[in-house]
């Protein structure tokens, strides 16, 4: 039977036998599509390179490519050889997927996510914050019984994490207090479940878990566990970061510094909130301000609660500013501050020491030792043992760059100021003695 020239059956027979068994179209079908798969799986690895979506596209596309490529090399056999090379290749690339996944580590585990959910008495509170490099993503339930914050990265970063309790309560002492849980415990506890279930005891300032054992707590007496040290390097989606890139886009002009620092005192505790961390982004650049501030108004809790806190903001979220933070201070403003660790107000007091501890200003080690030997007229009596504490702890961070003469005269002082009842107080004693001098017959 002749083989027409056009049309029909045996056109299609003729094009089969010319492309060995496989169509052409097909062919170029299959380098098109693989290609274009290819290039899409590149294009989402720029994308997101923790994504499983693109090397599972590119192993289709090289699969396409190697059946595309490998019916054209078939000789002999035709469909049937064919169709057995389009099955090895997509067992080709099945297999380079499987590999890829077993080589890789999930990226989604670094992803996993981790949520707490904070109830008890919260009559009183207005907002909770729970602060690691910066605040966790929280939400209060409808029903206002609970709080609930989400934990996205894999690893606590901050040696320190801080609970921020905000409340509708008036007065000194009584608007904000802060509880503070070193990070391994919470680690630990991320670590053992990733559904945690916590409860606030407002009264006792306590925070337990649901074997109540205690979490968070807030301090009289700052313990240099529970000081803010160095945090762990940044990760990619850290808003710490995007906190301190945008800081330099506060306003710094007097005026803007001004209409801040008056926020300091506004009723509403939103404003306040917002002011103290503007001031804080700010930098050094606001701290003169801060400082004539606290001195017009000594007295004014929310304004020394809003200084305080700014202050040691400043320090913690941007530790590099610690040498121009120092020369904005007066040797009046050192003096003024070291008197704020025995504050009335704990929180004032837990503030104001953690900033001079990161300061480490050896200015300070004069009016902290005043405090330790209990000759401050400012620090009032009920405060003595905790603005001691707090003042031992001034001294410890900022006496190493005195001279040794000055280091010897400190350590006796100290020897003679410290008794050995004061238990606590006494052991931070012998650390700075050893620290700094020999100590005193």
């Amino acid at each position: 039977m002749p083989t027409p020239t056009t049309g029909g059956f045996a056109v299609e027979a003729d094009l089969l036998q010319r492309d060995r068994g496989f169509p052409a179209r097909y062919f170029w079908a299959g380098l098109v599509v693989g290609l274009t798969l290819l290039a899409a799986g590149a294009y989402l690895a720029l994308s997101d390179a923790t994504s499983r979506i693109y090397p599972l596209t590119m192993c289709i596309g090289f699969g396409l490519l190697l059946a595309a490529f490998g019916t054209r090399a078939v000789v002999r056999g035709g469909r049937a050889e064919s169709a057995g090379v389009v099955a090895g290749a997509g067992a080709v690339a099945v297999a380079l997927y499987a590999v890829f996944v077993w080589l890789t580590p999930d990226p989604t585990a670094a992803l996993k996510i981790r949520k707490i959910d904070l109830s008890g008495d919260l009559e009183h509170v207005t907002g909770l914050r729970l602060i690691d490099d910066a605040p966790l993503y929280s939400t209060r339930t409808d029903d206002a019984r609970s709080y609930k914050f989400i934990v996205l990265d894999p690893h606590l970063a901050s040696p320190v994490l801080r609970l921020l309790v905000e409340t509708s309560e008036r007065g000194e002492g009584r608007e904000i207090f802060e509880m503070r849980a070193q990070r391994e415990q919470v680690q630990r506890l991320l670590d053992e479940s990733p559904n945690q279930s916590w409860r606030l005891n407002y009264a006792a300032q306590t925070v337990t878990d649901h074997q109540r054992r205690i979490v968070f707590r807030s301090v009289d007496e700052l313990d240099e566990l529970l000081l803010q040290g160095p945090s762990d390097p940044p990760r990619a989606w850290n808003f710490a970061l995007i906190r301190s890139a945008l800081a330099g886009d506060m306003p710094a002009d007097p005026a803007s510094i001004a209409r801040l620092i008056a926020d300091l005192q506004a009723d509403d505790a939103a404003v306040r909130r917002l002011a103290r961390e503007r001031l804080a982004a700010i930098g050094p650049s606001a701290v003169p301000a801060l400082m004539r501030a606290l001195a017009e108004a000594p007295d004014a809790y929310r304004l020394r609660l809003g200084v305080a806190y700014a202050l040691n903001a400043m320090l913690r979220s941007r530790p590099e500013v610690v040498a121009e933070v120092a020369r904005q201070l007066t040797d009046a403003d050192i003096d003024r501050l070291a008197a704020a660790v025995g504050d009335r107000d704990k929180t004032v007091r837990l503030y104001v020491t953690e900033f001079l501890y990161q300061l480490g200003d050896p200015r300070s080690v004069a009016a902290a030792l005043r405090i330790v030997e209990g000759r401050d007229a400012r620090v009032a009596p009920a405060e003595q043992s905790n603005a001691a504490y707090n003042s031992l702890l001034v001294i410890k961070a900022a006496s190493g760059q005195l001279a040794t003469e000055t280091k010897d005269e400190i350590a006796a002082s100290i020897d003679q100021a410290v008794p050995a009842e004061a238990r606590r107080s006494r052991s931070l004693a012998e650390q700075i003695i050893r620290k700094t001098g020999e100590r005193s017959p």
